[in-house]
């Protein structure tokens, strides 16, 4: 018999094997020094292990933990004093900007609202023309990557390697300046 792996020992401490493997596993460890020792280092092990008193949970542990999980509820004397606090900010900025640009406070809201909007419109054309460049590119890339990969091939049989590299990074940089040249194009909303 070869020498137990350490699950057939603990298997074995423990009494849980058949009996004709538990008796292979007795003759083993007669015969064989290094089964022995471990077998009785596991032995010590096990009984340590069996000494050990029960550990006893407390009889609020669930609480504890879950307390420290979710966050308290907040009351809603919490949230009235939170949208008083908000609602009195809003206020004070909209007094503070009515005091410094002395202008009525209709033609003022008109006006914030009006450069708002204009924000609101040129970020979505930018995220538009962003994703309209993303969508070009993956059409593009893969088409010229395989361009690109045919030539080099059939060129690294009639050009040198320092050669090559100069190529690849010239190629590299004019990739990269049709990209930065597509990107100046949609961005500035040329067609």
């Amino acid at each position: 018999m070869n020498c137990l792996t350490l699950e057939q020992i603990y298997l074995f401490l423990e009494k849980e094997l058949p009996f004709s493997q538990s008796q292979k596993v007795e003759e083993h460890l007669a015969t064989c020094a290094k089964c022995r020792e471990a077998a009785e280092a596991r032995k010590v092990f096990l009984q340590c292990a069996e000494s050990l008193p029960d550990l006893e949970i407390p009889a609020d542990f669930s609480k504890q933990v879950m307390a420290k999980i979710l966050p308290e509820r907040v009351s809603l004397l919490g949230w009235i004093i939170a949208f008083a606090g908000g609602f009195a900010s809003l206020v004070l900025a909209l007094f503070i900007l009515f005091v410094v640009n002395a202008q009525p406070l209709p033609s003022l809201l008109l006006s914030y609202s009006r450069s708002l909007l204009n924000s609101i419109g040129n970020i979505s054309l930018l995220v538009f023309k962003f994703f309209k460049l993303v969508l070009l590119s993956i059409k593009i890339l893969p088409q010229a990557g395989k361009e690109l990969f045919k030539s080099f091939s059939s060129l690294t049989t009639l050009i040198s390697p320092p050669v090559q590299v100069i190529i690849i990074t010239a190629v590299c940089l004019l990739f990269l300046s049709l990209f930065y040249g597509f990107g100046r194009k949609f961005l500035s909303g040329e067609k």
